[in-house]
């Protein structure tokens, strides 16, 4: 698909539309639509923004290894700080993701989020010293704590029932290579430092290009059907949901799938809140981090002390982030998975 074929496809309805009942409640509605290209399009901008999110994640192993080695050396308790500001930051982020995509829109916020990532990217890149480069990692993790929860929100409101999960966790692979990508591009870039910018400024400036861009193609993707509809607004609801339904299929509608037992298929609001579940998924959440992010983040600083070079350290920081990336994913593969057949 060309960028020309691609703008159209987005805005414009095709001839071909597929059989819909007006009556049908938008939930509903989604669920049953077959795979489009609407679809893949929101699939591959959702991917580049959780690549980018995920970099910028990344670039605290880079930090670790950088300001350990000459000519910065910088304290340990300095150290320290640089690399914890991004999670403290993400804590709030992620905390408040939620009720700000509730009241304001889940496409409207994702907007939001880029926007700040690409300004406090700018900022780290042109940090002066250390203490502005922690106040800008600080911010920084404001957004790229809110922008998981987020995405996987908006797919999950937007994807086909039946493909849903499969189509997420294909967003969540295709982005666990892009911190990988960034890493072997920083050690690629250290020796050259193009203009005279170190390698790690570059990292951050591509991040902040690479955000305002897939920020930019999320203005143009259709707002949440589903959360218009909850807000009332059904004519808005319906608009959104008319770009899928002429968008050009891939595949076969999808028939509806079976109501669970003593729930409304309208309205899942009305469901009980699963507490257990919820509290055991809290848990693995709570505790991956402790083995996925605790050590590889001072991995760079251990080698440095250890006398490997900056490049050998960036090298090996680079191959484990997929062994490290890939259990991220298994708490939202058991949470998606389960529930995929959700209206």
């Amino acid at each position: 698909m060309t960028a020309a074929t691609g703008a159209m496809d987005l805005r414009t309805p095709a001839a071909r539309t597929l059989p819909q009942s007006a009556a049908a409640p938008v939930g509903i509605g989604m669920d049953v639509l077959p795979l489009t290209a609407l679809h893949l399009v929101v699939v591959v901008i959702a991917a580049f923004g959780f690549a980018f999110d995920m970099m910028e994640v990344a670039l605290g192993n880079v930090l670790s290894a950088v300001f350990s080695a000459p000519p910065y050396s910088v304290a340990p308790g300095e150290l320290s700080l640089l690399l914890s500001a991004m999670y403290v930051g993400a804590i709030p982020g992620a905390l408040s993701a939620g009720w700000f995509a509730d009241r304001f829109g889940r496409r409207t916020v994702l907007v939001a989020v880029l926007l700040l990532l690409a300004t406090t990217s700018i900022a780290a890149a042109a940090s002066r010293g250390i203490e502005e480069l922690i106040v800008a990692r600080m911010a920084s993790g404001l957004a790229l704590g809110a922008y998981p929860p987020l995405i996987i929100a908006f797919l999950t409101d937007l994807m086909p029932a039946r493909r849903r999960g499969l189509l997420i966790m294909t967003v969540s692979g295709l982005a666990a290579t892009g911190p990988m990508a960034m890493i072997f591009l920083v050690r690629w870039l250290t020796p050259i430092e193009p203009l005279g910018i170190e390698a790690w400024r570059w990292a951050f400036l591509l991040g902040s290009a690479g955000s305002l861009v897939v920020a930019i193609a999320f203005f143009y993707l259709p707002e949440s059907p589903r959360w218009l509809s909850a807000k009332g607004r059904a004519a808005e609801a319906e608009a959104a949901l008319a770009r899928f339904r002429h968008a050009r299929p891939i595949g076969a509608a999808e028939c509806p799938l079976p109501a669970a037992s003593g729930a409304s298929p309208e309205r899942i609001e009305d469901t009980p809140f699963d507490w257990p579940r919820f509290s055991r998924l809290g848990f693995i959440y709570f505790a991956a981090p402790w083995a996925t992010v605790a050590f590889p983040v001072l991995m760079g600083a251990v080698l440095i002390e250890r006398g490997f070079k900056l490049s050998d350290s960036l090298f090996y920081v680079a191959s484990r982030w997929p062994a490290r990336s890939s259990p991220a994913f298994s708490p939202a593969s058991t949470s998606i998975g389960s529930s995929g057949a959700r209206r």
